[in-house]
């Protein structure tokens, strides 16, 4: 029996490398195939600094393993968040993501200088993340190179 014969609780998410059609022969039953990610990387020596915007509160938080970055428009409106945590030399983003109503006003790309700074900073020399149709744009304008199509796959 396999190992992914052996989950048996709804919402278990699996990503890997590969692509969709070759997935699909090998979707076992009870489990659904997700809409493609992009598994991407970038070297963290870019020079991130500067990208600012104005008349928005960034707040970031230090954890165990790397930053958080929220920020909020003047009103105390939840605006947009980012993170990394440190695994060995690499700063892994995950949770980038700008609401609707403030999106195209740079909070993303300030997020992403941000988080890339402080990784830098900590010693970190690459950055990955695996990012949705719709982030694969924004990350490749910052320089970000695409290493392959991510396949989810969800239990029901």
């Amino acid at each position: 029996v396999s190992l992914i014969d052996r989950i048996t609780e709804p919402a278990v998410y699996i990503e890997f490398p590969g692509s969709r059609s070759y997935s699909l022969a090998l979707l076992p039953p009870g489990w659904d195939i997700r809409e493609d990610a992009y598994l991407m990387t970038s070297d963290l020596n870019i020079k991130w600094s500067g990208r600012t915007v104005g008349d928005y509160v960034f707040d970031e938080r230090q954890t165990e393993h790397g930053l958080e970055v929220e920020v909020r428009s003047m009103n105390d409106e939840f605006a947009a968040r980012g993170c990394y945590a440190a695994s060995f030399d690499y700063a892994i983003f995950d949770q980038i993501a700008t609401e609707p109503a403030y999106q195209n006003k740079g909070l993303g790309s300030a997020i992403m200088a941000r988080l890339s700074d402080h990784a830098a900073r900590s010693g970190l020399v690459r950055g990955v993340l695996v990012a949705t149709e719709a982030g694969r744009g924004f990350y490749a304008g910052l320089g970000w190179t695409l290493i392959s199509t991510i396949v989810s796959i969800i239990s029901r």
